[in-house]
């Protein structure tokens, strides 16, 4: 091996991120519709679980990427991309959430009305596959009821899998704080269904 060749580095953001937000910066703004193409799917997979409502998903996601592109001089290289890309979205599902709280919001009872069965069921007996949509709804109308900042905690963890370095990573604290901060939002969660758990 040639002396002079950098040695290995360890892992970081893919090269080729890096050579798209090199692009941009530059001054060639069309490169960013490759980073789009490249995280649409997974930022609108977030923004639609933490929102559970398609346009306003629709509607985050795009303000999302508006917003990354434009703080895109804010990225630090040592991060990976995706984990930035992530605390952008968190942030724009959080305000979304606070905006929409203003409206009137379906009831807990009303959700307990209409999935009452199939809640006690997912909560007793978590599903093996993905759950049918009427769970999905009764999960998304559970989630609705929790504060944003717990909501986009759980949604992390339990539908985007991310890990506990990796949502530290996004949410920019400690491995323990994520840990403290998803325990009180799972007492939340068992405090909200405390009547299927008996």
């Amino acid at each position: 091996m040639d002396p002079s060749e950098p040695r290995s580095k360890p892992p970081g953001p893919p090269a080729d991120d890096l050579e798209i937000i090199r692009q941009v910066l530059d001054g060639r703004t069309e490169a960013f519709e490759a980073l789009i193409r490249r995280y649409q799917d997974r930022i609108f997979g977030f923004c639609m679980a933490t929102l559970s409502h398609r346009q306003e998903a629709e509607e985050a996601a795009q303000e999302v990427f508006l917003k990354a592109f434009r703080s895109l001089s804010t990225f630090r290289r040592e991060a990976n991309f995706s984990t930035w890309l992530y605390r952008v979205a968190v942030n724009e599902c959080r305000d979304a959430l606070r905006r929409r709280a203003r409206r009137r919001e379906r009831s807990w009872e009303e959700l307990v009305e209409k999935h009452g069965d199939a809640l006690g069921r997912m909560l007793l007996h978590p599903p093996a596959v993905p759950p049918d949509e009427n769970a999905e709804e009764a999960i998304d109308g559970l989630f609705s009821c929790l504060r944003p900042e717990d909501r986009s905690l759980l949604v992390l963890r339990e539908r985007e899998g991310l890990s506990y370095a990796e949502m530290a990573r996004t949410l920019n604290c400690s491995v323990d704080a994520v840990k403290a901060r998803l325990k009180r939002a799972r007492h939340a969660l068992r405090v909200k269904t405390r009547h299927f758990s008996g």
